[in-house]
């Protein structure tokens, strides 16, 4: 008995759906501008099982960005406007020495440098800019993160930031060793940047803390030198590492050193003369790092 007529409907899928797996598969041309036939109506089927799967090699990128210029002085720069300055006047002492040295704020021209950079960073860097920002807990430090978002809203405003008062203790001062401070950085970033899943990190600190850790990182014989509100820009093809793993035992690339331009220094300095004092020493030269500078010890311990 034939019972093909009690299911005409089925019968009839079924032959839809075998003639459906006769057309030819139609491979996408890439080197042809015509992705399309009959006119561009239907586009071309993609032969997913030829393509060439490229797999995605992951980067790291590390800022090690140090706090602009500070001040000793009464009248230095706070809270993000420079109309915040109080202006100097009879009754005010120039120099205010009994201020701890983690309270001090950023100068005038300190500002004017840290705006700088920031705008530097996300116009000729962007691939730099962080999605967190790890910074020393110090006054100056806070400011030129303030600084940061205040040039560059969109870039740096809603950026998370975490403080890390290890920095200032492990960074700052002329007896730093750049393996301890590098274990102090590789702890905090572990901690917030694999949490978060951050593949760019930015961290504020102090020298000369900054230039031995990037000089340890970058497993350089030159001289790095990083003055204030200068930024060096590292980056590192992790591939399956972690941040722990790259931070110990990758191949950290410097990129780049944001300086502030040496015309805007001379300018800043004739502005704000006041903040010449002599109670810190400072190189006028801030020119770039001589290629041709010898190469200096520094102790890695």
């Amino acid at each position: 008995m034939d019972r093909r007529h009690l299911f005409p409907r089925a019968g009839h899928r079924a032959r839809r759906v075998a003639s459906s797996f006769d057309e030819p598969t139609r491979k996408l041309d890439i080197d042809d501008d015509a992705t399309t036939e009959n006119g561009g109506d239907e586009p071309n089927v993609f032969d997913l099982m030829s393509a060439t799967m490229v797999p995605y090699e992951k980067t790291y990128r590390l800022c090690f960005l140090r706090h602009a210029k500070s001040s000793y002085s009464q009248w230095a720069y706070s809270s993000g406007d420079a109309t915040n300055a109080i202006e100097n006047d009879e009754n005010d002492d120039k120099d205010n020495f009994d201020l701890p040295d983690k309270y001090r704020s950023i100068a005038p021209r300190g500002k004017l440098g840290a705006e700088t950079v920031a705008k530097t960073m996300v116009t000729e860097h962007p691939e730099f800019v962080p999605s967190i920002i790890i910074t020393s807990d110090a006054t100056r430090c806070l400011d030129t993160v303030e600084c940061f978002s205040m040039a560059e809203p969109e870039a740096f405003g809603k950026t998370t930031v975490i403080l890390a008062p290890e920095f200032y203790e492990v960074a700052h001062g002329s007896d730093v060793k750049a393996k301890r401070l590098r274990k102090a950085i590789t702890k905090k970033i572990k901690r917030e940047a694999q949490m978060r899943s951050a593949e760019t990190v930015c961290v504020v600190g102090h020298n000369t803390g900054w230039e031995n850790v990037v000089k340890l990182l970058t497993k350089s014989s030159k001289k790095v030198r990083m003055k204030t509100s200068n930024c060096a820009l590292l980056s590192c093809k992790a591939g399956e590492m972690t941040w722990e793993e790259a931070l110990m035992e990758g191949e950290w690339e410097l990129e780049k050193i944001l300086r502030v331009p040496k015309e805007l220094n001379r300018k800043a300095k004739m502005e704000h003369p006041e903040e010449d004092s002599g109670n810190w020493i400072e190189d006028d030269n801030e020119a770039e790092e001589d290629e041709d500078e010898e190469v200096v010890d520094i102790s890695f311990e």
